[in-house]
């Protein structure tokens, strides 16, 4: 069923002087005088920030009621401005995507980008919120000559990379720092969408699709530091199903997207794939949520398996999986740790995806053992 849309806000905003933003992550970074001189394209830090629409989310309860923290002078136009009052209401009713899970969800924020130096600092900063990103505050506050040279090289680097003018065409992306971090197309979808302005059904499901992904990324935020192939790429890829797979599996589910859209008063699109990469990761999770009764195309079952999927640590999603299939198929409690192992093998392919060669290997190895998981369970099932 499709919840209507609210007709007034559910909850206060927080319009604030400068001097009063006192937000974790962005307050640790203004308090260091060496990163906000740094120039990125001839202008300062400083002014980057204070021109990206950063939001913070304050208090407890549901998601979609908690008080909303413009962070930044941009933010704070947002909000007052003439098309603030539908701002509020598309935080709002993107947040209100996981009020069920708003105990569990662990976020900051939002930071969307303007351009592409203004992505590049939302990173950066999100990288302070994550513990393995600094892990000694000694070196943000005092760096050496070479580390504030290796900061200015990444945010030249990604602002140049970010751009959305030397992109053929402009990518929609986030990153689910706790403040999650948006890109500049997917910002620019938002604020269109807020002023009224005309925007193609493509880019709306494009932007809801990477928001939605973005926030379910919060319930079990992953390891950063494992993500990277060239240190463990069976575990990195393992990571990668059950985590990126996980978020889009939520985001694809039938009428998920249309349903937010539908409460931050947007027009609803047509809902597509949007990822290559990340539907072979869908394909699997799918296909073993069917193993345990639940299927990704039946709206009655999006709670469960969002439930199923957001309920733990990612590392714990291999035995939750187990257990349910053990629990809808009749196997024996005692053979969940051996099915839970099987099914932690299909991440742990170990393959990503740079070409066509490599995506065409990653599908393959990724039916295969999918089809691996399904044969022992049957087995299994049959008392084998």
């Amino acid at each position: 069923m499709r919840v209507a849309a609210p007709t007034a806000p559910l909850g206060p905003t927080a319009p604030q002087s400068p001097a009063a933003l006192v937000g974790a992550t962005l307050d640790r970074a203004r308090a260091l005088p060496w990163l906000m001189q740094l120039q990125v394209g001839g202008e300062p830090v400083a002014d980057i920030i204070e021109r990206t629409p950063r939001f913070r989310f304050d208090g407890s309860g549901l998601l979609s009621r908690r008080t909303i923290v413009p962070e930044t002078l941009a933010a704070q136009d947002a909000l007052r401005g003439a098309s603030g009052a539908q701002v509020e209401r598309q935080l709002r009713g993107w947040l209100a995507t996981y009020d069920a899970q708003s105990a569990v969800v662990q976020l900051e924020g939002v930071a969307f980008a303007t351009d592409g130096r203004s992505a590049a600092v939302n990173n950066l900063l999100g990288g302070f919120a994550m513990p393995e990103a600094h892990t000694n505050a000694e070196v943000v506050e005092r760096p050496t000559a070479a580390q504030r040279a290796a900061v200015q090289a990444e945010l030249d680097a990604q602002s140049v990379e970010f751009d959305p003018e030397r992109q053929a065409e402009p990518r929609p992306w986030g990153i689910a720092y706790p403040t999650i971090s948006l890109s500049p197309a997917t910002s620019e979808a938002f604020f269109d969408l807020a002023k009224g302005r005309p925007v193609m059904p493509n880019v709306i499901d494009r932007a809801a699709h990477v928001m939605v992904h973005e926030l379910a990324h919060r319930m079990t935020p992953p390891d950063m530091s494992t993500l990277d192939p060239r240190g463990d790429p069976e575990g990195a890829s393992a990571l990668q199903l059950f985590s990126e797979g996980a978020a889009d599996t939520i985001a694809s589910l039938p009428g998920w997207k249309q349903d937010a859209e539908v409460r931050m008063g947007w027009p609803t699109a047509p809902e597509a794939v949007l990822s290559k990469s990340y539907s072979g990761f869908v394909r699997t999770i799918g296909a073993l949520l069917a193993q345990a009764g639940l299927d990704t195309a039946d709206a009655a079952d999006r709670q469960p398996i969002i439930d199923l999927l957001e309920r733990g640590p990612v590392a714990d999603e291999p035995t939750a999986l187990a257990a349910a299939i053990a629990t809808h198929r009749g196997i024996a409690a005692t053979h969940v740790p051996e099915l839970a192992s099987a099914i932690e093998h299909v991440g742990r392919h170990g393959i990503f995806d740079t070409d066509v060669n490599s995506y065409m290997a990653q599908q393959m190895e990724l039916t295969a053992r999918t089809r691996a998981v399904v044969e022992l369970t049957d087995r299994l099932a049959a008392g084998d």
